[in-house]
């Protein structure tokens, strides 16, 4: 039976780390700019919640938060090849989406606009250095994409979900 949990407690997380971890590392290996926890410590220093996708206690799918005007969620994975990950972290950013923000590029902007509904809740590129602290670069006539330096490495974003000021 698979169950959503949300984590806040540092021991609590403890518990999953090393599953976690794997999932993370596993789903951010061919992404540009990679995973931007240097170990297990930071992963844990970093975040605010953690949700985890359940099944007879192996994790599913795994969305990472940090509190930054709201909540950001700032990773996510799912082992793939489990039954039920795929959709279980369909569910999960459905509902993050609602409750957080989050910056997308590349094939994760791709799976939550085609299979998450993403595209409803578009974040203005007007107000992103404010959600940011940072500068970006306008670069689409669309409004909503920009461009960031992130680890040395120019990224076009996209950012959606729900914030507070």
């Amino acid at each position: 039976m698979r169950q959503i949990i949300s984590l806040t407690r540092q021991q609590s997380m403890r518990h999953y780390l090393e599953q976690v971890w794997a999932l993370l590392e596993d789903a951010y290996r061919d992404v540009a700019g990679g995973l931007h926890f240097a170990d297990h410590a930071a992963l844990l220093d970093e975040s605010a919640r953690w949700q985890l996708a359940l099944c007879d206690g192996r994790v599913l799918a795994v969305t990472v938060f940090k509190a930054k005007k709201g909540l950001k969620l700032i990773a996510m994975a799912a082992a793939c090849e489990l039954a039920g990950a795929r959709d279980a972290l369909c569910e999960m950013l459905r509902r993050a989406l609602r409750q957080a923000w989050m910056e997308l590029s590349g094939r994760a902007e791709s799976f939550v606009m085609k299979y998450c509904d993403g595209h409803r809740f578009l974040i203005h590129g007007s107000l992103i250095p404010q959600l940011l602290d940072k500068p970006i670069e306008a670069t689409a006539a669309d409004g909503y994409h920009y461009v960031r330096e992130i680890l040395q490495q120019r990224k076009t974003k996209i950012a959606v979900g729900t914030f507070r000021a």
